[in-house]
């Protein structure tokens, strides 16, 4: 879905491409909620929808947290200089992307 998101300039975003509808990112794969439910995300000016996204539970908040925990493990095996390396390339990624980034924060 493509959404107009800024209205001073024609300035265009496809949330689809870059956020799946209905689901959450957990484990690096975006998954739907366990009960499958999604709530729509409105555009209050227009009531265009603009997206879905997942119907989080207790379930899903238990997988995710499970997730970052393994996660974890992994992270803090690595030695500092690799962490800090990844996030100097972390921090280059988001400087590229931050018109993007911007405009996700404003939907």
């Amino acid at each position: 879905m493509t959404v107009r998101v800024a209205k001073e300039r024609d300035v265009y975003l496809d949330v689809g491409s870059l956020l799946p509808g209905g689901s959450n990112l957990i484990g690096g794969e975006w998954v739907p909620a366990a009960s499958g439910e999604v709530i729509e995300v409105i555009n209050p000016a227009t009531k265009e929808l603009l997206s879905t996204v997942a119907r989080g539970a207790a379930d899903d908040v238990d997988v995710a947290v499970s997730a970052a925990a393994a996660a974890l493990r992994s992270w803090r095996d690595t030695s500092p200089t690799l962490r800090g390396q990844l996030l100097y390339r972390w921090e280059e990624v988001c400087r590229v992307h931050e018109h993007e980034i911007d405009l996700l924060e404003r939907l």
